[in-house]
């Protein structure tokens, strides 16, 4: 999850002594794409053309840079200047002017020194560079600034305010899977290669540019302590575990891809080519604090033109009371493209014999993470924000791909009923894998009251298991006792809970009586009829139980959206070309209601109340009528196939707009109607017709066109 949004906007105050003639300055940048994590980013330069005094003229000037929204943090020196420059653009070499920029306050630096003497070109470029900001106050909002003359001095600043940055988020994750076992071997001799030939426990963490920033993952350069780094931070791991992580990763754009194998890339400790056009490749830094500062990368990439070379290494991240971090810098990248990066974690833990399984939690962030987002001399540039990165499979559409593990169980609510002192029943939860990758999952117990009634085997494990769940009453006494099993399988795969309700009694209870079906009847208009394939209909009755039954039209169940003890409402299976249905009602506790005969037919409409939406979707009433020439939403259900046509009082509407599914709710469905210009202010009655066969009629209220 996340950040405050702030604009930026600056003042610029410029002294020019110019003689007595006017110096006309006129504004402009190309704003830079900036992580909306960062906090010391650098914004686009500012470029001041001046212009109207002769060649030669020199000229003298100061500059206050103020911002009213955000703050400045650029490096701060030991005699008190920031890092802020002034360029000369000259036909020659730029011109770095020997200015001094020092803060005013937290928000504005004060730039003097300014001389030069105007080109012979009779225009005089100015640049100012280097300028940072805390983005993250900005929250993906454009960083302007303004620019304005003031003193003595005749100069006159056109285009005053400006953009210079477009925060944007620079960084997008996915995670493979949970961290959980039992048991995991590691080899003799830790390698790459040795751990996935062991068959070492592992999951991945998948990093990706945003989508917008394809320059987010930097290396190293003027200014900057360090290239851009990622720290992938490890909590809650028991004692006895121990991780290791690859010690160099070769990202996306590398000649082979670092991967466990898990996240849609073959198995490979990975291979790098110094190119021109830059690969990605990260190297892991040993000696940083606790917040990914310091320290220096294990690996420093050849000259460009040298061979490729291939990893292999590997090495521990210290734990301490189950807590570490793993840091990795960026030495090359390819600034055009968009890349990724995958980080597999390896898990080696023996299990001390009491079933437990080691698990902890893993969180990645760009790094160095720093909560100082004002100037600074100490402060590492960049630094960012500990923020959560979003899923960067919707940015590149693997969301549904089958590179992630997806959790599904095949386990309703659990519900049991005993007398007290009796022995055991066991259930069974079946675990599976419908995705890709590997499944880790763990199954633990939570108790709403009592404890120690159930017990699981396994409590964790590798893709598609069965868990066995004993019930034990024991020396429970008399009464409803509720827990919850839940199956975790990670941020990514998910988790499912099954609740789980034991009744104990200290005699046989008398037997429940069976449900009974009153009337069925269309899910809109509450008219007992014919049924229609994929339609929503209500059924009325007794004795439905506490827990939703299963609704069975011949040997096809039905979708149950709600169920009450007197009340269920579905959607109907397709029967196909059926006229006619057996419906029976099988609560959880097996208790069947008598069959009955429904009729089927290929339309049945009804429309709901209230059900008739307006152009602007608000809903239709007398108070609030839609306007003769415009369009309203029917929804309705039980259209079937045919011919959709609709009646407004004595209007007959042969073409609908639109007539099909509504989006968003399998078995609603939605009529767009043209109300005729010609209607005056009315109540009728609309139906809804599909051949010959209409809906009972609804009122709907239009006034005159607008």
């Amino acid at each position: 999850m996340f950040q405050h949004i702030s604009k930026i906007s600056a003042l610029f105050a410029l002294a020019f002594t110019a003689h007595a003639q006017q110096l006309s300055c006129t504004t402009s940048a190309v704003p830079a794409l900036v992580r909306s994590e960062g906090i010391a980013e650098r914004v686009g330069d500012i470029i001041l053309n001046c212009s109207g005094v002769p060649a030669g003229t020199p000229i003298s000037a100061s500059l206050t840079l103020f911002s009213t929204t955000t703050v400045i943090t650029n490096r701060i020196s030991s005699s008190g200047n920031t890092d802020v420059q002034v360029v000369l653009e000259t036909q020659g070499a730029p011109q770095i002017l020997n200015t001094t920029a020092t803060l005013g306050s937290s928000s504005s630096v004060n730039i003097s020194g300014i001389n030069f003497n105007v080109p012979a070109s009779g225009v005089a470029a100015l640049r100012i560079t280097n300028l940072r900001v805390n983005a993250w106050q900005a929250a993906e909002q454009p960083i302007r600034i303004q620019i304005a003359s003031t003193g003595t001095s005749a100069v006159r600043i056109d285009n005053s305010q400006i953009t210079v940055g477009l925060p944007s988020r620079g960084l997008l994750a996915s995670y493979g899977s949970t961290f959980v076992c039992n048991t995991s071997l590691g080899p003799d001799t830790v390698t790459f290669a040795n751990l996935i030939n062991k068959g070492t426990r592992f999951a991945s963490i998948r990093v990706t540019e945003g989508a917008s920033l394809a320059n987010s993952f930097e290396k190293r350069t003027a200014g900057t302590d360090s290239g851009t780094r990622i720290a992938v931070r490890y909590t809650g791991f028991p004692a006895g575990a121990k991780l290791y992580v690859p010690d160099v990763i070769a990202g996306s754009t590398a000649t082979t891809p670092t991967a466990g194998g898990d996240l849609g890339l073959p198995t490979s400790g990975g291979s790098y080519t110094p190119t021109a056009q830059g690969q990605l490749l990260l190297a892991r830094v040993r000696g940083n604090d606790a917040n990914g500062a310091g320290g220096v990368p294990l690996y420093t990439p050849s000259a460009m033109g040298s061979p490729s070379v291939g990893f292999d290494g590997a090495s521990e991240v210290t734990l301490t009371n189950g807590n570490g971090i793993a840091v990795f810098e960026v030495l090359d990248s390819n600034s055009s493209i968009r890349e990724s990066a995958q980080f597999p974690t390896f898990l080696v833990y023996t299990s001390p014999g009491d079933g437990s399984s080691a698990s902890g939690r893993v969180d990645v962030s760009f790094a160095p993470i720093s909560t100082d987002s004002v100037a600074s001399a100490s402060a590492p540039v960049p630094r960012f924000q500990a923020v959560v990165p979003p899923s960067d499979c919707q940015s590149l559409g693997d969301c549904n791909s089958g590179v992630f593990p997806i959790l599904s169980i095949n386990a309703d609510p659990l519900n049991l009923s005993a007398f007290t002192n009796s022995g055991p029943q066991t259930r069974f939860v079946r675990v599976n894998n419908q995705g890709g990758s590997l499944l880790n999952w763990t199954a633990t117990i939570t108790y709403q009251n009592g404890s120690g009634w159930l017990t699981i085997d396994p409590t964790s494990g590798l893709n598609n298991a069965t868990i066995r769940i004993d019930f034990v009453p024991g020396k429970l006494p008399a009464g409803i006792y509720n827990a919850t099993l839940t199956i975790d399988a990670g941020p990514n795969a998910g988790s499912k809970s099954v609740p789980i309700r034991l009744e104990l009694t200290d005699f046989a209870p008398p037997p429940a009586p069976f449900p009974v079906v009153t009337s069925v009847v269309n899910g809109a208009s509450f008219v007992e009829g014919p049924l229609v394939s994929g339609s929503l209909v209500t059924i009325f009755g007794t004795n439905f139980g506490t827990m939703p039954p299963t609704v069975m039209f011949d040997d096809q169940a039905a979708t149950v959206f709600f169920a009450s003890p007197t009340q269920l409402n579905l959607r109907v299976p397709d029967l196909g070309s059926k006229t006619s249905t057996q419906l029976v009602i099988s609560t959880t506790d097996s208790r069947k209601s008598p069959v009955r005969n429904v009729p089927i037919a290929a339309a049945a409409p009804g429309i709901f109340n209230p059900g008739v939406l307006n152009q602007n979707n608000t809903v239709n009433s007398v108070a609030n009528p839609a306007a003769a020439g415009s369009v309203i939403q029917v929804y309705s259900t039980g259209l079937g196939t045919g011919n959709v046509t609709a009646k407004i009082g004595v209007e007959t509407i042969a073409s609908p707009r639109y007539a099909g599914p509504a989006p968003g709710f399998p078995g609603l469905q939605q009529v767009n109607l043209d109300i005729p210009a010609t209607f005056s202010a009315t109540t009728a009655d609309l139906s809804i017709c599909v051949g010959a066969v209409c809906s009972p009629a609804v009122r709907v209220s239009i006034k005159p066109a607008q």
